[in-house]
């Protein structure tokens, strides 16, 4: 059991956004609650070479300690770890930890960094939430998961609007709602805390609300079927996986009702549609910014590749705004559909090509006279090792390089050895999360 400590002084956070300090013994402590310049007394729980900490007292307050605007921050919820921090010191501290991870993971010796570019809106930026299905007591709950178990919520701070309420009458159903009246009783000990389904709320960008149900079993899909009459989206799908880790690029529509597309925006007053699976940034407003600082970097009337292109979003306002091609790769065919489609009806020099990007073809090049840069965005787990590889070799003199996960920038940079990182842009697309997206401009060595 948790035994009561002195106090200690929380001199960091770690990239979880739990506060870090030093116990008695000289291991380090992880709290969740507190932040750099707080002294606690914390009950502890060994980990062997660290502690879990859980927060007894906040003997003195850090000075960039503000009031927490969620509810659900004392119960542990992972949504925004930083929302007790001061956001202007949360910027300084996302920049400096991403000096240090370059530094201690990449090699990098002095690393050149912009200031971190601020979110336009801190609260309410969030496009989508993703939250599981849970069996709890007698009811389903719509609950995040949390080191404490899982937490039933009924309302986002960190969600738009729209989304938020779509969240808070679903939740508000499945109160009301007696498991017994949709689900075989003889089930109700099996679904004790289980997750039935993974559920996706999306702003559709024109006012409304889609939902997506991802279940492994279809047998639960009337509980889904019912909450949808009772909450009215604009759209709203059942899809059948196999596995949750691939539910958004293996996944099967077996209901909908509605208009499930999404509508994003490209450029002004162009829009391109999509289904919800289709990744996208979840800040959307800083999102443009992150595509107009890595449209900066290209050539005019020029040519680039797309790596991780999603529906294209980098190419079409390239195309638009500096009269360039590209050619997008991408492994999901819901992007590179709907980015034919806009491509098509625009008219507009940006060609898709669907690819596994963990197994390069023999006979793939990128080296012809229009192409000019290659553009990265991959998922949080980095580059692939094929593609790593594949850039060394055949790579173009430019890579512009876009990370949401700084440790993965870091460990890829050290493996691009034909490239010299320039210099670094760092956005805030997640306001009081530690996450942060970076902008890496690479040079090839000559």
């Amino acid at each position: 059991m948790p035994e009561l400590t002195e106090k200690i002084r929380i001199f960091d956070f770690n990239w979880e956004g739990q506060g870090i300090g030093r116990a008695p013994d000289g291991k380090i402590v992880m709290i969740f609650g507190a932040v750099p310049g707080d002294e606690v007394s914390v009950k502890l729980e060994d980990k062997g070479r660290y502690y879990h900490g859980f927060i007894d007292k906040i003997i003195k307050p850090s000075p960039d300690r503000t009031g927490h605007f969620c509810s659900y921050y004392n119960d542990f919820c992972p949504g925004c770890p930083l929302g007790a921090f001061d956001y202007k010191k949360g910027l300084e501290w996302k920049k400096k930890h991403l000096r240090e991870t370059l530094k201690r993971i990449g090699g990098l010796e002095e690393p050149d960094i912009s200031d971190v570019i601020p979110s336009p809106k801190n609260l309410a930026y969030r496009d989508r939430i993703e939250l599981n299905l849970i069996k709890i007591d007698t009811g389903f709950r719509l609950a995040y998961h949390t080191q404490n178990g899982y937490l039933p919520i009924l309302h986002c701070s960190l969600a738009e609007d729209i989304v938020s309420e779509t969240l808070s009458r679903s939740a508000s159903y499945l109160n009301r709602l007696d498991a017994a009246e949709l689900i075989n009783s003889a089930h109700i000990n099996e679904l004790e805390n289980a997750v039935i389904a993974r559920i996706l709320l999306k702003d559709n960008g024109i006012g409304g609300a889609v939902i997506t149900a991802f279940l492994k079993d279809l047998e639960y899909s009337d509980i889904i079927k019912e909450m949808m009459k009772e909450v009215e989206p604009a759209g709203w799908q059942i899809r059948k996986v196999n596995d949750w880790d691939t539910r958004f690029f293996k996944s099967k529509i077996t209901a909908f009702t509605g208009d499930i597309k999404i509508q994003y925006q490209i450029y002004e007053s162009m829009y391109i549609s999509a289904e919800p699976v289709v990744f996208s940034q979840a800040n959307a407003e800083n999102a443009e910014i992150l595509a107009d600082k890595v449209v900066e970097l290209l050539p005019v009337e020029g040519g680039f590749i797309d790596f991780y292109g999603g529906y294209g979003l980098f190419g079409f306002r390239y195309a638009l705004k500096k009269r360039g091609r590209a050619l997008v790769v991408e492994s999901s065919e819901d992007a590179i559909s709907a980015g034919r489609e806009l491509a098509f009806k625009e008219n507009l020099p940006v060609k898709f090509r669907r690819m596994n990007l963990n197994k390069i073809p023999r006979n793939f090049t990128i080296r012809d006279k229009y192409n000019q840069a290659a553009v990265v965005d991959p998922p949080r787990s980095g580059v692939s090792t094929e593609l790593l590889k594949f850039l060394n070799q055949e790579g173009l003199d430019t890579i512009i390089y876009v990370s949401c996960h700084p440790a993965a920038l870091a460990r890829d940079l050290k493996i691009l050895k034909s490239y010299h990182p320039v210099r670094f842009t760092p956005i805030d697309m997640f306001p009081y999360t530690p996450n942060l997206e970076t902008i890496c401009l690479l040079l090839r060595k000559s």
